[in-house]
């Protein structure tokens, strides 16, 4: 879940920005938004170049980044399981990146570990952030925790480990989808419920009118 953090391991010694935003669904699947960026150099001058699996490429949309003297790519992406995420974050990484990340679930409890390895960095002008929200109560977490969303920054000039657990059970409650689609849906039920009632006012005063106009004449 963490693929955008992963990606330090492409980027030479220098100021780096990633952060990343993911959403954990109760089907056990990652949606994110990644923004994986650094200061230009020669080697890099559009920043680092991800490269993402052809069985993903429906799944995953790479959009250029350039703000604040960073280049970079904003990475956004929906429907992973949670090995299509670890294989999206080896992938985005390159070999030479210094990381660990797992998922395990043990029944309705699911935990995510990991670690990210900044020794290689200066501490000054690195920002590297990741934040994680979860579908259920998050039970265990070394991370900062707000309702149901756990936040890390990563320390640069060493290794930062990263742990959560959280509890739901697997498709036990209806995902984000279902309800944006019945929000949508009760919107649109809402607005023509309306607009029948706006109609029938409408003929009824026509009506009324055509009474009143008959009678006067």
């Amino acid at each position: 879940m963490t693929a955008g953090l992963l990606a330090v391991g492409l980027l030479a010694s220098g100021c780096v920005r990633v952060h990343a935003a993911l959403a954990v669904s109760s089907s056990d699947l990652v949606a994110g938004d990644i923004l994986i960026a650094a200061q230009p150099s020669a080697a890099e001058p559009q920043g680092p170049q991800p490269d993402i699996p052809t069985a993903m490429a429906s799944r995953v949309v790479v959009r250029p980044y350039d703000a604040d003297g960073y280049t970079g790519h904003d990475v956004r992406f929906h429907d992973l399981t949670f090995t299509e995420t670890t294989a999206l974050a080896n992938t985005i990484s390159g070999q030479n990146a210094a990381y660990h990340i797992a998922f395990s679930r043990s029944g309705d409890l699911v935990t995510m570990s990991g670690s990210v390895d900044l020794t290689q960095l200066p501490k000054a002008g690195v920002d590297v952030q990741l934040k994680v929200n979860f579908p259920g109560p998050v039970t265990h977490t070394d991370g900062s925790l707000n309702n149901d969303t756990v936040s890390w920054t990563m320390k640069p000039g060493g290794v930062t480990s990263f742990t959560a657990t959280d509890q739901y059970a697997l498709g036990n409650s209806r995902g984000w989808r279902f309800w944006a689609w019945s929000l949508a849906g009760g919107t649109a039920i809402v607005s023509a419920f309306i607009l029948l009632l706006a109609l029938w006012a409408r003929r009824r005063n026509l009506k009324k009118e055509r009474t009143y106009a008959a009678t006067a004449a």
